[in-house]
């Protein structure tokens, strides 16, 4: 399989934990090759990507992709492990983190659960499950991967 028969995300190498937790919807590579990190979709201009209504971050070349060899036009991608959700949503002593057990159901937690053989286990923390109605819908990695800790809690303690 040639190049060009890969899966675009496969010719990427490119590691997500570096951007910071408010800009890692999304990257694009602008017309100079330098790229940009993003927090939601940014629209294509004539030179570059435009975000006029979000945040954005150059991406120093040491933390960018070096492997991309495509047009720039063609460069943007989503993170594949960003999930859509509002954490506005959930109730105050539980919104530290979200996951989805191996039966597909989502459930938060007032601090970071362990993983267990198949549900996320959170001992003696408080749980309860998220509503199908307000869970996140755009979610499909492996349920073991979906351990989401709420932005505003990133770098900092578990609430007591």
């Amino acid at each position: 399989m040639g190049n060009k028969d890969k899966p675009k995300d496969e010719l990427l190498s490119f590691d997500w934990n570096c951007l910071p937790f408010w800009s890692d919807y999304a990257i694009a590579q602008d017309e100079d090759k330098r790229w940009w990190c993003y927090d939601e979709s940014p629209k294509l201009g004539s030179l570059y990507w435009t975000n006029v209504s979000g945040e954005f971050m150059h991406i120093h070349k040491r933390f960018a992709p070096t492997n991309y060899n495509g047009d720039w036009k063609d460069s943007l991608r989503i993170n594949p492990k960003y999930i859509k959700f509002d954490w506005n949503c959930l109730p105050p002593w539980c919104d530290y983190a979200i996951a989805q057990d191996e039966d597909k159901r989502w459930w938060c937690y007032d601090e970071s659960p362990k993983l267990g053989l198949t549900v996320w286990l959170c001992t003696p923390g408080k749980t309860m499950p998220i509503h199908k109605r307000l869970a996140p819908a755009n979610y499909s990695g492996d349920w073991e991967d979906s351990l989401r800790i709420n932005p505003k809690y990133k770098n900092r303690e578990v609430p007591k």
